[in-house]
């Protein structure tokens, strides 16, 4: 209880780390949908419709990688 009393803005490691791998694994999730719509981009089979479909995939992951570094920092 001391601790808490002295340090209260402070979080116990073990929370620190839970936050740190949670947001770690958030962001490599939205890195891997870039990436993976990057790759299906390169097909010259699709059509317009699945082209902007990818993109989007790449705009909210993009937004998402966004929103996890914004509560990080």
């Amino acid at each position: 209880m001391l601790h808490s009393s002295l340090f209260p803005m402070t979080e116990p490691p073990q929370s620190q780390s839970q936050f740190t791998n949670e947001q770690t694994h958030e962001f490599r999730t939205s890195l891997n949908t870039i990436l993976m719509s990057i790759e299906l981009l390169d097909d010259d089979s699709l059509d317009r419709e699945e082209r902007q479909s990818y993109l989007n995939f790449i705009r909210e992951a993009t937004e998402q990688m966004k929103r996890i570094l914004d509560e990080s920092l």
